[in-house]
């Protein structure tokens, strides 16, 4: 097997299955809503022909760039992005209805199953089309065609909307008409995964399903697919395995699978399973799978040995972190403006001075001025990464969250021969997407992410409390969610602290 070639672009790493596109679809809506503007615009444009917009730096500290944009309307687009296709095809009030008894006026039929599922199943091939359509809106090059696409999507969202409502209807009646039928509790569940709500709302449908003994692959699927979306690794492999002890050769169970067994970082697992499910005789589809499994355990082994050799010199500089988790108290069932505290951790990161000996120094240097004190984590997104250090999230302004710097820039390092990958509890500075445009923001990935190599400088890692970090992104850092959403104003880092460095000198080195 040809080894995929290092240039870190996204072409070299398999595209997700519609399903779970539309969730990174939903992740990208979440951190446009968190703030997060120049982390959203460097993971998202084309890294061909990037459109940035340069920060200009100043002398005092912190700072607010010149022309930085502080919201949504005034992101720079990368190329072919429209930031109307990222808005919600649901409802407003669709998600209220759930958990709801039906309108006792309702006096529509009740549907079998059998039915049910053909709805649901029909809803699916739409949906399949919608992200075609977005897809291409994503790479349209000419204003005409970008404008005749929207238009498409417009009038396919809105048949969606229509089918997803009266869906929920038939379901909802089926569920009221039998309570003990697993099957419309789990067709729920899945509508529901479908529309992208949050996972603990989706949960109980899938509970119930399994009370009543409903036990089929695309249930452990499911199931998988929500414990990844909630950080739950562990559990998300355990549920893919079972849908793939099932049913092996089904291709939306092994997107599944892959995705957890990436995340718990398990790469020659998947080549196993590979091999067990289908021999010397696997479809074209798992040309991708494969491929990327190799890469990963290829690069994998690089980086254990690494830290093999860390371990055994006992010398890299570290740094505590600690973290407070909050949220919006709720008060007769309503959520409050008051801010509580609801958990606190302790994260030990210890950091790559041997690749990264610039990021390195700036952090160490920040960290021991104070700098992180009291700002907060600005982006979660689920599964994917956390992001902190920007001053500018002290202040009573959350559209600037995201957008400040130190008042001067660093070189990047992340082109170096020596540049670390993104693997689970990677730490890594935060750029515009352009060249030397880090500062102080970093972030911290939740899951392997390959796709980040080449375009941010790892300079770190999480060798303890992976799980506080983790537990940062069950909710959302912006009020403005989801109904049903696990509503937090911003977990806080309150104290960062050097707890070793070696013996010698850091000097900040900023570009001219």
């Amino acid at each position: 097997m040809e080894e995929p070639k290092t240039d870190n672009t996204a072409a070299q790493h398999p595209a997700p299955d519609w399903r779970q596109r539309a969730l990174i679809g939903a992740g990208v809506l979440a951190v446009v809503l968190a703030g997060g503007t120049w982390i959203y615009r460097a993971l998202n444009q084309e890294p061909e022909e990037p459109e940035y917009v340069r920060l200009e730096p100043k002398e005092k500290d912190p700072v607010k760039p010149k022309n930085g944009p502080n919201k949504i309307e005034d992101l720079p687009s990368p190329k072919g992005f429209s930031h109307a296709k990222s808005k919600s095809r649901r409802p407003e009030n669709f998600l209220d209805s759930f958990g709801k008894d039906p309108d006792p006026e309702d006096k529509g039929p009740i549907l079998s199953n059998k039915e049910l599922q053909k709805k649901f199943e029909e809803l699916e091939k739409a949906g399949e089309g919608y992200v075609i359509l977005e897809e291409r809106l994503l790479t349209a090059k000419d204003r005409k065609d970008a404008e005749k696409l929207q238009e498409e999507l417009k009038a396919l969202g809105s048949q969606l909307e229509k089918v997803e409502i009266a869906l929920e209807k038939d379901l909802s009646r089926a569920r009221k008409a039998r309570p003990t039928d697993p099957i419309p509790q789990w067709l729920t569940g899945e509508l529901l995964i479908f529309i992208r709500a949050e996972p603990e709302l989706i949960f109980p449908f899938f509970y119930r399903a399994r009370e009543n003994k409903l036990d089929n692959p695309r249930l452990w699927a499911g199931l998988a697919q929500l414990h990844f979306q909630s950080n739950h690794f562990e559990q998300a492999l355990t549920m893919a395995t079972k849908a793939l002890d099932q049913s092996n050769k089904d291709r939306r169970l092994w997107d599944a699978f892959r995705l957890a067994a990436v995340a718990n970082e398990k790469f020659d697992l998947i080549s196993r399973r590979l091999d067990q499910s289908f021999g010397n005789k696997k479809p074209d589809w798992t040309a991708d799978i494969a491929k990327e499994a190799a890469y990963l355990q290829k690069q994998w082994a690089k980086e254990t040995k690494l830290r093999a050799a860390e371990e055994k010199a006992n010398d890299l500089p570290r740094v505590r972190l600690f973290i407070e988790h909050r949220r919006f108290a709720v008060k007769d069932g309503q959520v409050t403006t008051k801010v509580e505290p609801s958990g606190k951790g302790e994260v030990v990161l210890e950091l790559f001075e041997d690749q990264a000996p610039i990021a390195v120094a700036n952090f160490l240097t920040l960290v021991e001025k104070k700098f992180y004190d009291g700002t907060k984590f600005f982006l979660a997104d689920p599964a994917r990464i956390v992001a902190g250090g920007c001053p500018l999230t002290k202040n009573a302004d959350p559209s600037d969250d995201g957008t400040g710097h130190p008042g001067y820039f660093i070189p990047d390092e992340f082109e170096s021969h020596k540049a670390r990958g993104h693997f689970r509890g990677t730490l890594s500075m935060v750029n515009t997407g352009e060249a030397k445009t880090a500062g102080c923001q970093f972030l911290i990935t939740l899951t392997p992410q390959p796709t980040m190599d080449g375009r941010f400088t790892v300079f770190g890692r999480v060798l303890k409390g992976q799980d506080v970090i983790e537990r940062i992104t069950q909710g959302r850092t912006h009020p403005d969610v989801a109904p049903f959403g696990r509503i937090i104003p911003g977990d806080v880092l309150v104290r960062a602290e050097v707890i070793r460095k070696r013996d010698h000198e850091y000097k900040v080195i900023k570009v001219p």
